[in-house]
């Protein structure tokens, strides 16, 4: 994947257990975020140091989600602020064709 300049590479294994995690590479270091669908822990590597930071994480993979989904609900929203209807109906669509590609 390429956009503005950037490069990314995603590897998804069906076969095999993977590693889940996200590594961001600059001119500067590396930043190593774990797991890569919800942080508990980052890491960034310097030539002169290393820091990693674990954070706590309460409920499951889609707790945050939830817990942003219901507070714009509350106040009477029909969408999130940072999250478009559209975008929303964009992932969806994404995940459909991914399941109809695996499932067939």
């Amino acid at each position: 994947m390429e956009g503005n300049g950037i490069e990314g590479r995603l590897t998804v294994v069906f076969d095999r257990p993977l590693v889940s995690k996200a590594v961001f590479s600059g001119d500067q270091g590396t930043m190593t975020v774990t797991p890569l669908h919800w942080l508990k822990q980052y890491t960034i590597r310097t030539e002169k140091q290393r820091y990693t930071e674990t954070m706590p994480y309460d409920g499951d993979d889609f707790c945050g989600e939830v817990m942003h989904f219901d507070a714009p609900v509350d106040r009477g929203r029909k969408e999130s602020p940072i999250m478009s209807l559209q975008d929303s109906l964009t992932c969806a669509h994404i995940c459909e064709k991914i399941r109809d590609t695996f499932m067939h």
